[in-house]
C-alpha cells in the first residue's frame, strides 16, 4: 500500500471509492481504506471519494466515512448521480491546482520583472518578434460564439445560453503552467466551471443536464501561429488488462506561447480574466 501511495495515488486529485456488500466485508479493502491511509489522502491535498451501492451498507461503514455523507450510486440513479461526480472531480482538481498555479504565476512575475529590470536599457523583444505579436494579438482579438443547452430532467424544458467569448482573453486561462497539453476537451470543461462561477449558467443538480451547444475552433489558429504544435502519439500502453492506444492527434503549448504571454504582459495587454458577452440574459438571471 506504501508503494501505491508514494507511486499513484499521490498523484491524483480525487480517489473514488465504490463499496458493495461484498467488498465492504473484505479485508483488503478494508486495509485499502484504512483510517491512516485516508490521513495521508488529506494531508496530499487528495480527495477521498466514497460512494455504497445500497443505503443499508451505510450503517456497517467506519464513523470516519460515515461522516463524509456517503452518497448512494446504483443503476437506479447512476445518471443522476454521474454528473455529481465529475462535478467533485473537478473540484478537487481546481482546489489542489490553484495554489500551485498562483504560487508559479507569481515566480514568473518576479523573474519578468527582473528581467524587465535588467533590459532597461536595452530591447527585450526584436524586432521580428514584435511584429509577429503584434500580429497574432490583432488575429485572435475576435469574438467567438458558443453556448450551453439546459435541460431540466422534470419539466423536459430546454434553456439555450449563447456566450460570445473574447479568443485572446482565453490564451493565459488555457496555457496555465500545469496545463503542458494542449486539450479542447479540457478547456471546454473549464470554460462551463467559469461561467457557473460567473453565474452564467446554473449549477448542475440531480434534475439538470448540460450540453455543448456551439464548439470554438481554435486548434486551426493556434498550430498556425505556433503556440501549439503536434507530438508523436505515444505507443499503446496498458491499465489493468486493458491496452488503450491513443489514436487522436495530441498538441502540446510551445515555448512561444509564453514569449506571446510575455509580450502582452509588457505592453500592458494581458487580459485579466476570460471576455465574454451573453446574447441575451438567461431565464435564471432575469
Amino acid at each position: 500500500m506504501e508503494t501505491i501511495f508514494q507511486h499513484g495515488i499521490s498523484t491524483c486529485d480525487s480517489v473514488l471509492v465504490y463499496l458493495t456488500e461484498n467488498s465492504i466485508a473484505s479485508q483488503m479493502v478494508k486495509k485499502e481504506i484504512d483510517a491512516s491511509l485516508i490521513q495521508q489522502l488529506d494531508d496530499n491535498k487528495t480527495s477521498f471519494l466514497p460512494y455504497v451501492s445500497e443505503d443499508k451498507l451505510r450503517s456497517q461503514l467506519r464513523p470516519d466515512i460515515r461522516a463524509l455523507q456517503v452518497p448512494v450510486w446504483s443503476n437506479d440513479n447512476y445518471s443522476e448521480i454521474l454528473p455529481c461526480v465529475v462535478a467533485e472531480i473537478w473540484h478537487s482538481y481546481l482546489e489542489r491546482t490553484v495554489g500551485v498555479a498562483t504560487s508559479e504565476e507569481k515566480i514568473k512575475r518576479l523573474e519578468l520583472e527582473l528581467q524587465i529590470e535588467k533590459n532597461k536599457d536595452g530591447e527585450i523583444f526584436t524586432s521580428s518578434e514584435n511584429k509577429d505579436f503584434s500580429y497574432i494579438k490583432r488575429a485572435l482579438d475576435y469574438d467567438e460564439l458558443t453556448g450551453y443547452d439546459i435541460k431540466n430532467k422534470k419539466t423536459n424544458v430546454v434553456e439555450s445560453i449563447k456566450i460570445n467569448v473574447n479568443i485572446l482573453s482565453l490564451i493565459p486561462f488555457i496555457s496555465r503552467p500545469e496545463n503542458r497539453c494542449y486539450d479542447f476537451r479540457t478547456i471546454y470543461d473549464r470554460l462551463v466551471e467559469y461561467f457557473r462561477h460567473e453565474k452564467v449558467i446554473p449549477a448542475l443538480d440531480n434534475n439538470l443536464t448540460i450540453s455543448r451547444l456551439a464548439t470554438i475552433k481554435i486548434t486551426g489558429k493556434l498550430i498556425t501561429y505556433g503556440l501549439i504544435e503536434a507530438r508523436e502519439s505515444p505507443s499503446p500502453r496498458r491499465v489493468s488488462s486493458v491496452m488503450i492506444k491513443l489514436n487522436s492527434p495530441q498538441y502540446v503549448y510551445t515555448a512561444k506561447v509564453h514569449r506571446f504571454k510575455y509580450w502582452l504582459r509588457y505592453n500592458d495587454f494581458y487580459p485579466t480574466k476570460i471576455k465574454y458577452s451573453v446574447d441575451a440574459p438567461p431565464p435564471h438571471q432575469r
